[in-house]
Parts: structure tokens; sequence; C-alpha cells
């Protein structure tokens, strides 16, 4: 026994301290500690400041449902029930549920399937993925009667992710081949296949296949060479902090690594090069 805890002493004498980890062997140099306490209590604060700006947000809401009535009110339900839904499941539910009362009760489709949505959104929150595929078939429904094919995308994307949960991955992928193709329908295909590069990470991950979506914005190629001899050349430039737009070599070699070993854990990512020229929310 002693001689395991000398080992595991000497091993743990040995062990890098977390500061040379993060900052080589001289550690956090003196001269940055302010910098880095400064730039710790700049996160705490900003951290602080969102959710009290939140929590006034769901607080405003709450106050505004007794004025509201009609059409005003069921949407106002509608947002209650998806700003909750991240921090308080069962207010969500709750208002969600008050929502399609009142929607029936009016007898409008369309925000019936919202509020469809809404709640298929909540039940897959609560992993409760059977009653989330019901209600988003509702939706979906409503919206492929109403022409709504944007909606209609989104609501076929979500029913394959919650088949996805449940390890039916054939169903799943029959979904989101249709939410391709409502995608493609309303020019939103790349929309269509990040959902569709996801849903079959879920579904191959078991045979050791990785799936990864690569998002490019423009490139210096002969299809973007059209636009970029155009006067909106510089505007598209400017989009970028680095003023240009990606050359070739650069997305191969995005490619070439995400196909070298090692890169498992990226499965179902969606890597934008698109020099910042836009952020993903």
């Amino acid at each position: 026994m002693s001689v395991k805890i000398k080992k595991m002493n000497k091993y743990l004498n040995n062990t890098p301290s977390p500061a040379k980890v993060l900052y080589g062997e001289q550690g956090l140099h003196p001269s940055h500690r302010g910098e880095y306490l400064v730039f710790i209590l700049f996160l705490f604060f900003s951290l602080s400041a969102a959710l009290t700006a939140q929590q006034t947000k769901l607080d405003s809401l709450e106050n505004l449902l007794s004025q509201k009535s009609g059409v005003e009110k069921i949407n106002l339900l509608n947002e209650l029930c998806w700003e909750f839904g991240a921090t308080d499941i069962i207010k969500s539910e709750k208002y969600g549920k008050h929502a399609l009362k009142l929607a029936s009760e009016l007898g409008d489709s369309l925000l019936i399937a919202q509020v469809y949505n809404d709640l298929g959104v909540v039940y897959f929150r609560k992993s409760n993925y059977d009653s989330s595929i019901i209600l988003n078939k509702h939706s979906l429904r409503i919206r492929t009667r109403e022409g709504m094919d944007n909606l209609a995308a989104a609501s076929n994307s979500k029913i394959g992710i919650a088949y996805h949960e449940l390890g039916k991955y054939d169903i799943a992928a029959k979904y989101q081949m249709e939410a391709l193709r409502y995608y493609e329908k309303t020019n939103d295909s790349k929309a269509g296949m990040n959902s569709f590069g996801q849903s079959f990470a879920k579904a191959l991950a078991k045979y050791n296949i990785y799936v990864y979506t690569v998002a490019p914005g423009f490139v210096d190629t002969d299809m973007a060479a059209y636009v970029m001899e155009g006067e909106k050349a510089d505007e598209i430039k400017n989009q970028s902090p680095l003023k240009r737009i990606a050359h070739p070599e650069e997305i191969a070699r995005t490619i070439l690594y995400l196909a070298s070993k090692g890169t498992e854990y990226l499965t179902g990512g969606i890597i934008d090069i698109n020099g910042a020229s836009y952020l993903r929310a």
C-alpha cells in the first residue's frame, strides 16, 4: 500500500498545475493576473446582467397577460411558453396549454399549428418524445394544408429529431428527407442540410460513421465570380473582418482535417467557414 501511495504522490507532484497547462511553464505572468481577474469579473457581471434582463422580460410579459385578449393574448401565451422553455418547463407547459385552449376556441388554425409546435418543443425538452411527435404531426398537417412550406419543413425536421431520440432511425430519415424537400422548395436548402446532417450523425454513430456539415460563406471560385466581379464585391468582402472571401484551399484543409482521426466528437457539428461574416445564433 505504501508503495502505491508513493507512486501516486509522485504522479501528483509531477502533474502540472492548471496555470502551466493553460499558460505554459512560466504560468500566468504577474502582469497579466489583473487582466485575467478583470476578464472573470466582466464575465460574471455580464452573465448576471443577462439573467436579470431575461427575468425582467418574463415578469413584464406575465404582467401584460391580464391586459390582452383574443389573438394578442394567444401570441403572448405562446411567447411565454417559448421563453420559459429553457428555465421553467412547468410554467412553459402551463402557458402552452392555455394558448392551445384559447386558439382552439377561436378556431384559428395557424395559431393552433404554432401552439402545437411550441408545445412539441416543451415535451421534447421533457424527453417525452412520443407526445412531441404527436403534437408536431398535428402542426405539420395544418401547415401542409395551408401551404406554409417553410414551417412544414421545420415540423418535419422536429418530428425526425424526436424519432431519432427514440432510436427509430429509418422513420427519422424519412421525415428529414421530407424536411429537406420542403426547404428546397423555399430556397432554404442550407437549413435543410444542416438539420439533415445532425440527424444522420445521430443515426450513423453506432456504425462509427461520423457526419459533419461544412457551411462556407463566399468562396473565390467560378461560382462566385459573377458576384465578386460586380458592384457588390466590396460590400461582400467587408462583411468579414478579414476584408476578403475564402480561398478554396481553406475549405479543402478544413474538410481534410474533418476526415482525419481524432475528430469523431465533432460529429453532428456545423462548421462555419465564413471569416466571421455572420455568426450562428
